[in-house]
């Protein structure tokens, strides 16, 4: 392992709770990453699995691993801020345990801030798998702040495990995440974010996006969660970022839908409207995304180019 002193230090946020299946592979997608001058900071909250073990384990063998436990489960909010409070690098790189990473996404990301100097976030492009590594299909975000903000009025526009934060453009007193709004913490950070200066996404695929039946989005209400996103919306509005007509008119569909249907029948709704909009963009029908994945392949936790 070599690191250059000249190149920038590149904190990796990660959360973790309850990972400890797909724990080791993430870490070892870090390790696997060309760009070498990174520090991970990984913040146990409160698993109650053995995932506090596995991260003492590997931060034995990596002096660039960072440990950080709570007593109870507080959240991803409380979790990531406690790491960002200990982070020492300029840029911020999020990132979920449950995750993987292809080997050139930190290298990407440095690169493309270093020749944007305006940009305060970036973040790129995701394939999903699932528990076994087996491609599902993947998620695509718009390329502009334009695109970006008009998208994030709709859905989350910017995938926050491939988030990474310039904070040398931020205020020093910034909040990053929110303590009190849980499941959605990182959507409110992505309107701060828009709020206070330019983002924008890679076309480069930046994240593995692991779907299992622990993820946390597969726990919640719906109806409370749409109320309260609803609520951020506002909040963004006032704050000075602005829909597109498509924004309102979805957000007034989606407000009556909400409004008038039975909660069993919108949480059916939800998961039906998302594995169908997965399936539109499934690899098989996008030859072009086809070609430019299949150059690598999942082991176990390290993204590996094929010979």
């Amino acid at each position: 392992m070599r690191i250059m002193k000249n190149h920038t230090l590149v904190s990796i946020i990660m959360p973790v709770y309850n990972a400890g299946d797909f724990l080791v592979a993430a870490i070892d997608s870090i390790k696997n990453q060309t760009y070498e001058n990174w520090e991970l900071l990984a913040v146990n909250d409160g698993s109650t699995d053995n995932s506090l073990l596995l991260l003492k384990k590997v931060a034995k063998k990596d002096p660039r691993i960072r440990i950080y436990s709570l007593k109870e489960n507080l959240g991803l909010g409380a979790a990531a801020n406690l790491a960002i409070q200990n982070a020492k690098g300029k840029y911020l790189a999020r990132f979920d345990a449950d995750d993987v990473m292809p080997k050139n996404r930190l290298q990407l990301q440095i690169n493309y801030l270093k020749n944007h100097s305006e940009i305060l976030a970036v973040g790129g492009q995701c394939v999903m798998i699932d528990e076994k590594n087996k491609v599902l299909g993947k998620k695509t975000f718009p390329f502009t702040n334009e695109a970006i903000r008009k998208m994030a009025f709709m859905t989350m526009s910017l995938q926050a495990g491939s988030m990474m934060i310039n904070r040398s453009l931020l205020p020093k007193d910034f909040e990053f995440y929110s303590t009190v709004h849980h499941y959605f913490e990182d959507h409110e950070l992505l309107f701060k974010l828009l709020l206070q200066g330019k983002v924008s996404n890679l076309a480069n695929t930046l994240l593995y996006y692991r779907q299992h039946p622990d993820n946390s989005t597969k726990k919640v209400n719906i109806k409370n969660i749409f109320y309260s996103l609803l609520k951020l919306r506002v909040k963004a509005m006032f704050g000075g970022l602005s829909p597109d007509l498509k924004g309102i008119l979805t957000n007034i569909a989606q407000l009556i839908l909400v409004s008038l249907l039975p909660e069993k029948i919108i949480e059916s709704l939800y998961f039906f409207l998302r594995i169908t909009l997965n399936k539109l963009f499934i690899m098989k029908k996008d030859n072009k995304f086809k070609k430019n994945v299949y150059k690598y392949r999942l082991s176990p936790g390290i993204l590996t180019k094929n010979a």
